[in-house]
């Protein structure tokens, strides 16, 4: 339930203007944003009190995007790929907080290239987690 809830309000923030007046809106564009908001948005689907400064719904949003997106089109491109470049999700659907997890595990893991694209990383951090078994 607290994952859905987490999940109401982080959709809700895609849609509403970030208001973080000290350094203006955060769009996710390497491994250090997409870590920050991710986490943010882990904090609040297990119902912890997020920092105040690292607590914004627009950025959370925009974690559960990008994540989303790129698994999906790793998903729709699966069969064009070389067979070492396929990636093998579970059959069984997995959740949000289960594929946040699985890219903030890897960029903790990794924080030499937090500075590298943040679809880039996602799409790694995925591919590393559910390689195709040969």
């Amino acid at each position: 339930m607290r994952a859905k809830i987490a999940l109401a309000f982080a959709l809700l923030g895609a849609l509403a203007p970030p208001c973080n007046a000290a350094t203006g809106p955060q769009l996710i564009n390497d491994g250090r944003t997409l870590l920050s908001a991710c986490k943010s948005f882990l904090d609040t689907a297990g119902g912890k009190p997020s920092d105040a400064e690292n607590f914004f719904f627009f950025e959370m949003g925009q974690c559960i995007g990008v994540i989303g997106g790129v698994k999906a089109t790793m998903q729709s491109l699966n069969g064009s790929l070389e067979e070492d470049m396929r990636t093998c999700f579970p059959e069984s659907a997995m959740k949000i907080g289960q594929n946040v997890r699985t890219v903030v595990d890897y960029l903790k893991a990794h924080p030499d290239v937090l500075a590298l694209d943040s679809s880039m990383l996602t799409m790694i951090a995925l591919h590393s987690a559910y390689p195709c078994k040969e």
